[in-house]
């Protein structure tokens, strides 16, 4: 829930046709009794959708695509419709979020790339923590860090790059 009111508020925009984008008031999410989407509906037609929802909000817009009943992923974009993030559902896990953010909004020159997971809380509300894989980049697209996450803590083997992609440094996290 939290992800969903983060997403909402944040800048967001995707080159997208205009014949595949409606507004999100024209849909309606199905979700099942463990809060998973199962169908999306456009209400004009009554009819399965396929394509990209737009949310409008103070701040920018947000699409999200969806496909075959699923939502695929989502872009953030600022007021000039320039992507910031990318948001993509994890294929093995839909409890999981890859996530790229890029240097002046270009989704060529990735920023960074990592994933969030979530967890239920002990008063079963859902968490986001950084997990797994995490990659950082410097402007001229040579990779600047790698590590990984595990539960928002940084652990094992981390790797520090120049921006020629020399190792300067490497060093071991535990929790």
């Amino acid at each position: 829930m939290k992800l969903l009111f983060l997403m909402t508020l944040l800048p967001i925009h995707f080159f997208c046709q205009k014949k595949d984008t409606i507004d999100n008031n024209q849909l309606s999410l199905y979700y099942n009794s463990h809060n998973k989407l199962y169908r999306v509906v456009n209400t004009q037609t009554g009819k399965d959708f396929e394509g990209w929802g737009k949310f409008e909000s103070y701040d920018g817009s947000e699409y999200r695509y969806y496909k075959n009943n699923k939502l695929i992923y989502t872009d953030l974009r600022d007021f000039k419709n320039r992507i910031i993030k990318r948001e993509i559902i994890c294929a093995q896990d839909n409890k999981c979020l890859e996530v790229y953010e890029y240097y002046d909004n270009n989704i060529k020159t990735p920023k960074r790339k990592y994933f969030l997971c979530f967890y239920e809380n002990s008063n079963e509300e859902s968490e986001e923590k950084k997990c797994k894989e995490y990659y950082e980049y410097y402007r001229n697209g040579q990779i600047k860090i790698k590590g990984q996450y595990q539960g928002d803590k940084e652990v094992g083997i981390w790797i520090y790059f120049d921006d020629k992609g020399k190792i300067n440094e490497k060093i071991i996290k535990t929790k």
